[in-house]
């Protein structure tokens, strides 16, 4: 029974420690946004930005070491990625040696794309160009004859078909896995983005009427004794124009901040299947991610947008 105690409250004690360390505590610290905005005095909105640029410092403070290690992780394995190239194309060091350099001429880059090919596909340059020259009936004749040479290659040499195809397969669903969860993940920053186009253009026509208004008495203010009474109108018209778009900028951020949540096992998973792509199409034998740091910057980038929470609080007599 003792044991079994101990072992339960290692878990419990391993459970909040994984929990203080996630990209959740992170999002647990984001400050509520204000309520009447319109109406805080400076100090108060001092307060409430020193809140958000200090959370903001905290996550670029984290992320900016899992950044460099994740660079540092691709450059440790560049000879790896190299030779795996190399390897899957029959490509020679004098070929990589050009590739690398970028300065090949349209020969140069016609011959290695050809041996690529007739590596890799079993066909040359030459063929792959007069198939796609082709008409529908002559290209549908030559994929019979180029599946049956494939279909004879496949039964001369099970064993290594198997394996590639167990590879390509196991690589198409990964492929897939990461475009549903890029398409999912884009699916919600396009609904943001369209979200604030709208409010912007709400801005527009909000701003034209406010200048309108306020032009002439800004006009009066500098010729009249009488300050108090227009310094009063010009505060009702900027309030106003702060109350009517504030609110609504405010319920964009919040909806953000949900999806964001909710998004996190997504960048989680997003994680993982780059990583088991990545070993896969490059050939290295390490995982090339850096755990939480796709969320962590999706946090950092939400905590940015809390910086512009006063962007319509922008008076030109402070009551204070």
């Amino acid at each position: 029974m003792k044991s079994n105690f101990t072992l339960i409250l290692i878990l419990i004690v391993n459970s909040v420690l994984k929990s203080q360390t996630a990209p959740e505590k992170y999002t647990a610290k984001i400050p509520a946004l204000p309520q009447n905005a319109c109406s805080l005095k400076g100090i108060e909105k001092t307060a409430f930005l020193e809140k958000v640029n200090k959370l903001d410092e905290e996550l670029k403070s984290e992320i900016s070491p899992k950044e460099k290690s994740a660079e540092d992780k691709y450059k440790s394995s560049a000879e790896q990625m190299k030779q795996n190239l190399s390897k899957q194309y029959g490509l020679s060091t004098e070929d990589m040696k050009k590739l690398q350099s970028g300065k090949l001429s349209e020969s140069e880059k016609r011959a290695l794309a050809d041996k690529m090919l007739q590596k890799k596909a079993n066909i040359s340059l030459e063929e792959a160009e007069r198939v796609g020259k082709m008409s529908k009936a002559g290209q549908k004749a030559w994929a019979e004859g180029y599946s049956t040479e494939q279909m004879a290659n496949v039964q001369a040499n099970p064993d290594t078909f198997k394996t590639e195809q167990n590879k390509n397969m196991k690589n198409y669903e990964l492929a897939k896995q990461q475009s549903l969860l890029i398409k999912k993940i884009h699916a919600a920053d396009d609904k943001y983005m369209e979200q604030i186009k709208e409010l912007d253009k709400k801005d527009s026509i909000a701003t034209k009427e406010l200048n309108a208004k306020r032009k002439p008495l800004m006009d009066e203010y500098a010729n009249s004794d009488n300050t108090d009474e227009i310094i009063s109108k010009v505060r009702t018209l900027e309030h106003n124009y702060c109350n009517k778009l504030t609110p609504e900028y405010f319920k964009i951020l919040n909806d953000r901040l949900i999806t964001l949540k909710r998004s996190l096992p997504d960048y989680e998973k997003l994680e993982e299947v780059n990583s088991k792509l990545n070993q896969s199409t490059m050939g290295v034998d390490k995982d090339l991610s850096e755990p939480g740091l796709i969320s962590l910057q999706a946090i950092e980038s939400y905590v940015s947008l809390l910086k512009s929470a006063f962007k319509y609080a922008n008076y030109t007599f402070p009551e204070e």
